[in-house]
């Protein structure tokens, strides 16, 4: 390292550090104003000493959804602004905030909920001009009583927070530029394809709002992440926001390592939406890299490289699953499948009989990667390997190419244990919908949910619709190589890979359709049963993109393409790249038109309630009698048997500190809590409570007789998680190590 570049690493240093104290301490000056409830208004209810407060006696509106409060009407400078209000309601509420001299474009705010068993919310918003009279409004659903405590408003460091992350990304902009500069002009086109292909994958998110199938879902995921992290909480088990408090263990079931960035977004400041945005193009960002060092890598050739990955990250059903579907777990999984493949194929392309350690250390790492993203891509992926290997059995039979594989294996266990572990422990041990479904034997019938084969050829659909209805094509490009190459083979003028990859190609899309026997095969057979988990043969089209932008490169490597259309390569290229531009553009004509998109600033403009399917709620086990939360009753009150006082003293998400008191009975208390493993009741003496269901399957437990004193509720990774975690970093940084140090030693510097 010389000289210079040690001197801008210190003095980034330095920035990043004043700015971080710059935000610690505008944390610390935080004032509220001085806003009493007597500056509110109602046409409806009056104010007391305890707030304003709708009685039951009083529910003359029931049924009808009003504005029940109105206020402070004062003047708020541009700048970001917290609105804190403490209440009591039996049925949620909402609020809006507007201003009254017409203004409500400069509030970057939208309507959000006063959920019922919470009692306090706060909601962050950001005003882009001068407003002078500043109204906030309590709206009345129609049902229940509402008692208003009070409402705070006060000015939050958001804007230093933002300043900050801005400052530490132009920071990096700025090394990246110095990159730039620094290197040969071969490796500068490469480094704008990967740009400019981001940037063309990436055109919706320019769109206002944000659209998509199960985005709600991952948003919530993201959003539960940055609350436990901002409690203190990490590596995150259970997120308290789901169910308004009851918690949901979305992180044992759904690898979320990738979420902590846009959830380190979020507590930096950035509003739901924009955190979002900035996660999928880093997505896009990453995902492009990685195809285009892979691609080169294959074909050993940087120009088909580049116009593989082009083809492969403007897939139409690519494009369906990160903007339509907003499918977080598959469109991340895609990010890891050009590393499977290049592994794989240098495998199978290695004709030393010792292993390379290279090829396998790859593999590991892209099935790692999958594995603890998505588990239904790990299924599909593992399938498509082994059918892979089935088709090229010659080649796979010999030892070392089963050596490689089962080395690979191995070492992806290591790398995923941090995951594994936890998620076999809860899946086995935690009585929970989608493991109790899965006990009872039945089998999966899916077969009707897969797509027609016309509808690969359906290029210019549009793209919005439910199962079986929106776009489930590769697009023009794949779809066109794939006819030219059966044609290639039926004329014996395929080579091998060609061969190889079209048979794949083909399998991957039978299995996508209705002429897949998935209902007949589930019945009969266990591990059909296991596979037809995937719920929509469809999803397989992502594994239909991957073989086919293989065959695509595999064609242009051989020239296939160039002696089919009887033109120069360049001339074919700039052919390719006209038809990718325009089906984007086409996707972004429907996108924009037909998008149902929202706007999500904070957290409580979610549904902190959508849970998608419920799969990971508890049950009682028997697989007769499933139980499901219901949200209607959820109530956040704390229950107790034989107790003299029961009060909570403090929460942080799932921690909370209770003050009990019981009568000369033993006592049995009951959490608003769903009960999921790992939670732990302890007293200030340090004696601990057996946790056990209560009925309604919440954290319950016991305390003696004429106990007085303070529980502590906390959730507790078990030993053999923490073990399993510190496997996965030891593993992972010798994996990294080793990759690295193959890439210095390298002669030409590029990873071989």
């Amino acid at each position: 390292m010389n000289k210079k570049v040690r001197v801008i690493i210190i003095v980034e240093f330095i920035i990043i550090l004043l700015m971080g104290i710059v935000c610690f301490e505008s944390r610390q000056n935080i004032k509220k104003m001085e806003v009493g409830l007597d500056q509110w208004k109602s046409q409806y209810i009056t104010l007391d000493e305890n707030g304003w407060y709708l009685p039951a006696d009083q529910l003359v509106f029931e049924g009808y959804k009003i504005d029940l409060l109105y206020g402070p009407y004062i003047e708020l400078n541009k700048g970001y602004y917290t609105v804190q209000i403490e209440y009591e309601c039996e049925s949620s509420q909402s609020m809006v905030l507007s201003a009254l001299n017409g203004n409500d474009k400069y509030i970057k705010a939208n309507e959000f909920w006063l959920e019922k068993n919470i009692n306090s919310v706060t909601y962050d918003f950001n005003i882009a001009s001068k407003i002078d009279n500043f109204e906030a409004i309590v709206r009345y659903n129609g049902q229940g009583e509402v008692r208003i405590n009070s409402i705070s408003i006060y000015k939050n460091n958001n804007g230093e927070k933002l300043f900050w992350l801005l400052i530490v990304s132009l920071i990096c902009l700025g090394d990246a530029l110095l990159y730039f500069c620094d290197v040969d002009n071969s490796k500068k086109r490469e480094i704008a394809s990967v740009i400019g292909i981001t940037i063309i994958a990436s055109l919706p998110l320019f769109c206002k709002g944000l659209n998509g199938h199960d985005l709600m879902f991952h948003l919530m995921r993201i959003e539960g992440l940055a609350v436990e992290l901002k409690n203190g909480h990490f590596p995150i088990g259970v997120a308290s926001l789901w169910h308004g408090g009851y918690g949901y263990p979305t992180s044992f079931f759904y690898g979320d390592v990738l979420l902590y960035f846009p959830a380190f977004l979020r507590i930096c400041g950035l509003d739901v939406n924009m955190a979002y945005k900035v996660f999928v193009f880093f997505v896009n960002l990453i995902s492009t890299t990685i195809a285009m060092v892979c691609f080169n890598k294959i074909w050993e050739n940087k120009k088909i490289g580049a116009i593989t990955t082009l083809v492969y990250m403007t897939a139409s059903y690519k494009l369906v699953d990160i903007y339509i579907r907003a499918a977080i777990g598959e469109y991340c999984a895609f990010m890891f499948f050009p590393i499977v493949a290049y592994a794989i194929w240098s495998i199978y392309q290695d004709s030393e009989e010792k292993s390379d350690w290279k090829n396998i250390l790859l593999l590991a790492v892209g099935m790692g990667g999958i594995v603890t993203t998505h588990i239904l891509s790990t299924e599909m992926m593992v399938t498509a390997i082994i059918l892979t290997c089935i088709i090229n059995i010659k080649r796979t039979i010999r030892q070392k190419v089963l050596l490689d594989f089962f080395l690979a294996a191995i070492i992806t266990c290591l790398l995923a244990a941090y995951f594994i572990i936890p998620f076999m422990d809860y899946y086995f041990n935690v009585p929970v919908i989608v493991s109790t479904h899965a006990s009872r034997g039945l089998s999966a019938e899916i077969q009707s949910e897969g797509i027609r084969f016309a509808d690969f050829f359906d290029f210019f659909r549009n793209p919005f619709g439910g199962s079986g209805s929106m776009l489930c094509t590769s697009g023009v490009i794949l779809i066109g190589t794939y006819v030219i190459a059966i044609i290639v083979c039926i004329k014996g003028r395929d080579s091998d890979k060609v061969k190889l990859l079209t048979i794949m190609s083909t399998i991957m899309m039978i299995i996508s359709t209705r002429l897949f026997p998935w209902d007949m095969l589930a019945k009969n057979y266990r591990i059909f049963n296991v596979l037809a988990q995937v719920q929509f043969p469809w999803r397989f089209v992502g594994f239909v993109i991957l073989f086919q932008a293989l065959l695509f490169g595999s064609m242009l490597s051989d020239g296939c393409l160039d002696k089919w259309f009887n033109m120069k390569y360049h001339v074919l290229y700039i052919g390719i790249i006209m038809i990718v531009v325009f089906m984007t553009g086409l996707f972004m004509n429907y996108y924009s038109k037909d998008s149902n998109s929202e706007m999500y600033y904070d957290t409580y403009n979610l549904d902190i309630y959508g849970n998608s399917s419920g799969d990971y709620l508890r049950t009682n086990g028997d697989v007769s009698n499933l139980v499901y939360i219901d949200d209607s009753k959820l109530t956040g009150e704390l229950v107790g048997e034989n107790v003299v006082e029961l009060e909570m003293v403090s929460r942080r998400g799932t921690d909370m500190d209770i003050k009990c008191k019981t009568s000369e009975n033993a006592a049995r208390i009951e959490l608003p809590l769903i009960n999921y493993k790992g939670y732990q009741v302890v007293d200030d003496n340090g004696s601990h409570y057996t946790v056990f269901d209560s009925e309604r399957l919440y954290v319950s437990f016991e305390l003696p007789a004429e106990f007085d004193g303070i529980i502590h509720v906390k959730f507790i990774r078990t030993w053999y998680w923490n073990l399993a975690l510190i496997i996965s970093l030891i593993s992972w940084c010798i994996v990294i190590v080793y990759l690295a140090k193959r890439r210095y030693v390298c002669e030409n510097g590029a990873l071989k």
